[in-house]
């Protein structure tokens, strides 16, 4: 079966780790530090028990040895961890919030980007269809202009770093 047809369940309660099994990590980074070990508390109503190896008849604390892949979602902001044959949402346990809280800001981050983008696809096609001059892509400025405010720490360090370049480039000031 194709991931993209697994089941999915929510993982409460959990923390995913380095295969040192100490050090807490990011999923987004599942390829450069993965395979990652996501442990966490399970409910698995009754027509999902067939697809673990035993039954689970209460909410119950499992450990995902070997996840290697994620996916991501936006509205609302979540992540999914893959496991042996399902998909696993994740809702952080409290020792995994700060960490849990970057990978929500990147995800946020990941789709105002790739909001941007749409709307210069739309306008483009727009002017194409009434031959008019071609719109140019926008820059990494104006992509950070217009995402970066959802993001406050990365808004923050680029601002810091940059202020002077897009003051002086978007005139807004």
């Amino acid at each position: 079966m194709h991931d993209s047809e697994w089941p999915t369940y929510v993982l409460e309660d959990a923390v995913i780790y380095r295969s040192d099994k100490k050090t807490l990590a990011n999923p987004l980074f599942v390829h450069l530090e993965g395979p990652l070990i996501v442990r966490g508390r399970v409910e698995v109503d009754s027509d999902n028990q067939q697809n673990f190896i035993r039954a689970y008849p209460k909410p119950t604390y499992i450990e995902i040895s070997q996840s290697e892949k994620y996916s991501i979602g936006f509205g609302p902001c979540t992540l999914w961890v893959a496991g042996l044959g399902g998909w696993f949402e994740i809702v952080p346990a409290p020792k995994y919030e700060a960490m849990y809280s970057q990978i929500r800001e990147a995800i946020t981050l990941y789709y105002q980007i790739l909001g941007v983008y749409e709307q210069y696809e739309e306008k483009r096609k727009k002017r194409a269809k009434q031959k008019q001059k071609a719109l140019p892509q926008p820059s990494l400025e104006e992509v950070f202009f217009k995402a970066g405010p959802c993001c406050p720490a990365l808004f923050s360090a680029y601002w810091h770093t940059n202020t002077s370049l897009v003051c002086c480039q978007s005139g807004r000031w």
